[in-house]
């Protein structure tokens, strides 16, 4: 590549970085990279650090959000996100990981192992949600974002408590069954079903497919900001046909 075509292709990354943003909102996993540990912290105990004052400091001695999940849907959400940050520059994507344990969390956020679940016995998504404060802290997180994708399951979509609420010029997009009922005002659901084992990965997949598409019809960021539900499931076939 001549250093006029590198500098035409950074030029053209930079400025849909510069005007299209996209931040991601995924979910923990149950599997977690745990080697070099000690002991897994179960939800009470992270909460007791919460409430000393402690969690943050203790954490540093854990690992990054995006390399603490091992999930599949974690894994494939990141092979997408990796994509776009190749074609349009880094700083067009941002991660947030929704956490039962920690609440909304960064990517590059360092955190212990623990066990905590939306599912565990007793505990309310919503009323939990709530306690971690998820739903505002999104709200917080979505600001000068164009483009939000929601990566969340059942319980998930449950902890965000409160509806979001977009401004004029931002798009909430949700990867999620059929007829889900989303915490969010004007959002936009783009159907992901599938049967088995492979229901819980499948969002993580479709984003990746998503990604690859975009990147093949050299698609940015921008085109997907109006007709976006058909957009993106024309894009995630695209990419799915790779």
């Amino acid at each position: 590549m001549t250093l006029t075509r590198q500098f035409s292709a950074l030029c053209h990354a930079s400025l849909y970085a510069a005007y299209v943003k996209i931040l991601i909102v995924g979910s923990c996993t149950g599997d977690k990279d745990t080697a070099g540990f000690s002991s897994v912290l179960s939800r009470q105990e992270v909460d007791k650090m919460r409430f000393s004052g402690s969690l943050k400091s203790k954490s540093q001695s854990g690992r990054s959000a995006r390399d603490l999940y091992k999930g599949q849907q974690h894994k494939q959400m990141f092979s997408g996100i990796d994509l776009l940050r190749k074609q349009y520059g880094v700083e067009t994507c941002t991660v947030k990981i929704v956490s039962a344990a920690y609440g909304l969390v960064s990517e590059n956020q360092r955190l212990l192992p623990y066990e905590a679940t939306f599912k565990e016995k007793g505990i309310s998504p919503r009323k939990r949600g709530q306690e971690l404060g998820i739903a505002s802290d999104i709200q917080r997180s979505m600001v000068g974002f164009s483009l939000i994708f929601f990566l969340l399951g059942k319980e998930y979509l449950k902890s965000i408590h409160t509806s979001i609420i977009p401004s004029p010029d931002q798009r909430l997009i949700f990867f999620a069954p059929p007829n889900s009922s989303l915490p969010a005002e004007y959002p936009i659901l783009v159907p992901i079903t599938s049967k088995g084992s492979g229901n819980i990965a499948i969002k993580g997949r479709a984003f990746k497919w998503l990604a690859a598409g975009m990147c093949m019809s050299s698609k940015s960021p921008e085109y997907l900001m109006s007709n976006t539900a058909q957009r993106v499931r024309a894009l995630i076939e695209l990419g799915q046909s790779v």
